[in-house]
Formats: C-alpha cells, sequence, structure tokens
C-alpha cells in the first residue's frame, strides 16, 4: 500500500521512474536523482536550490520529517566530501 502511495506522488510531483532500477527516480527539470527504501529516501543533484527545491515538492505529497544530513540509509553509514582532480 505504501510503495503505491509513494510511487504515485512522485510522479505527481514531476519524479519519473528510471527504467530497470526499481525504487529510483529522476527529475529532469531539477536533475535529481532519488532512491526510496521503504520510508527511507535518498536524493543526490546539483548543489544550489535544486535539492532544496527536490524535497519542498515530495512534502507536498508526502508527510515527513525535515531532511537531514547524510548518515545511515540501507545499513551503511554514508560521508561527504570532496574531492580536487588535479
Amino acid at each position: 500500500m505504501w510503495e503505491k502511495h509513494c510511487h504515485a506522488s512522485l510522479l505527481k510531483v514531476g519524479f519519473s521512474p528510471v527504467v530497470s532500477w526499481p525504487s529510483c527516480y529522476y527529475h529532469k527539470q531539477l536533475d535529481l536523482i532519488l532512491g526510496v527504501y521503504v520510508d527511507d529516501f535518498k536524493m543526490a543533484g546539483p548543489s544550489g536550490q535544486a535539492l532544496a527545491t527536490g524535497w519542498e515538492l515530495i512534502r507536498r505529497e508526502i508527510n515527513m520529517d525535515d531532511p537531514s544530513e547524510v548518515g545511515l540509509y540501507l545499513g551503511c553509514i554514508h560521508t561527504r566530501e570532496q574531492v580536487i582532480i588535479e
């Protein structure tokens, strides 16, 4: 039941399912990729306003907590770092 509700809600706000990659969605206008596992969401995209806008769109349809910094997702601790390639 939840999976159908979540899927319909994401479609409604402009996310499209990624072909052959279940539970992953792409928002073309904002250039965002979203992974959903039950009630855990992880989104990636360009820095700036795109991520905030993506969360705002999702929260119009799905009641959820405020987004938090990267951390535990699918049993793995995720961290953020910047790598400069010279």
